[in-house]
This record gives C-alpha cells, sequence and structure tokens, in this order.
C-alpha cells in the first residue's frame, strides 16, 4: 500500500508541475509540490542507495552510480524550480557545474564513508542527509535564500547520522 500512496505522490507532484508549464504561471500547489519533490527523493534515496551499496560490486562502482543517481535528483529539482518565474535565470552551464559538483560532494563522502565497517542501511542513511544538503542547497541558491543558518543546520544534521554510522558498526 505504501508503495502505491508514494506513486500516487509522485504523479500528483508531476501532475502539479506540467499544469504549471501549461499555464506559463503558478499555482498554489506548487510551492507544496516542491518540498514534496524533495521529500520523495528522500524517501526514495535511502532505500535505493543502500540497494546500491549492497551490490556485490567495487565501492567506486557503487559510488559512481550514487554519482549518476544524485545527478540525476539534481537535474529533476532544478527543471522544477525553473517553473517559477521569479527563480533568477542561470545558464546551462551553471545549472550544469552546480549538479556537478553537488554530486561529486555525495560521491566524495561515499567514498570517505566505504572504509568504516558499516551497515549499508547506515551508509545510505548517511548519504541520504547528504543528498539532502544538496536539493535545499540548490533550491536555496535559486531562490537567494542560503544564509549561515541554514547551512548549519543541515551540517547538523549530516554529523547526527555521521554519528549514528560510527556508533552502530557491526
Amino acid at each position: 500500500i505504501s508503495f502505491f500512496g508514494l506513486l500516487y505522490v509522485i504523479f500528483l507532484v508531476n501532475n502539479i508541475f506540467l499544469v504549471v508549464l501549461e499555464e506559463g504561471s503558478l499555482i498554489p500547489l506548487y510551492s507544496a509540490a516542491i518540498t514534496w519533490v524533495q521529500i520523495i527523493i528522500i524517501i526514495i534515496s535511502i532505500p535505493y542507495i543502500s540497494g546500491i551499496y549492497k551490490i556485490p560490486q567495487n565501492f567506486l562502482v557503487q559510488n559512481i552510480i550514487v554519482f549518476a543517481s544524485t545527478l540525476i535528483f539534481n537535474f529533476y529539482l532544478i527543471w522544477a524550480v525553473y517553473l517559477d518565474p521569479d527563480i533568477r535565470s542561470t545558464g546551462v552551464e551553471e545549472r550544469t557545474s552546480l549538479s556537478l559538483m553537488l554530486s561529486f560532494l555525495v560521491f566524495t563522502f561515499g567514498v570517505a564513508t566505504s572504509f568504516f565497517p558499516s551497515e549499508s542501511f547506515l551508509r545510505a542513511l548517511f548519504i541520504s542527509t547528504i543528498v539532502m544538503f544538496n536539493l535545499g542547497y540548490t533550491y536555496a541558491h535559486y531562490k537567494n535564500r542560503i544564509n549561515n543558518r541554514l547551512v548549519y543546520e543541515y551540517l547538523l544534521i549530516c554529523t547526527i547520522f555521521f554519528t549514528f554510522l560510527i556508533i552502530f558498526t557491526p
């Protein structure tokens, strides 16, 4: 039932984006849809990344797959954010470089945590917090709302989940 509920929310959110795309103007549900996109990506990324870390492959291959997935997640969020006419316009180069930089951040932390003796679920949970940081940073970047408080909140969340990763070793 939860799979179908999640699928329903995904279809609903994408339908809102398509209405905004067709209308050319924002509808009241747009801001809620952006928030739900970030929530859905995090909900999906935890078991998805955990499954990738369970693949019997080299840690670099695993993290390259996570890198590519994060890149796709970032591009999807940027596409959704760009439906807002109040967003400052940037070129494809800036959008691509921002997505590559933030995906490389996920790759770096993924490689770093590969050397910790931990469960794949805990690694995925920590990496998903980095993905959450990426999505929040991307959205704040395009809304011109990056401040110290935002960065400190995400760093605190990442630190808490990194502590879980360290404490709960097998």
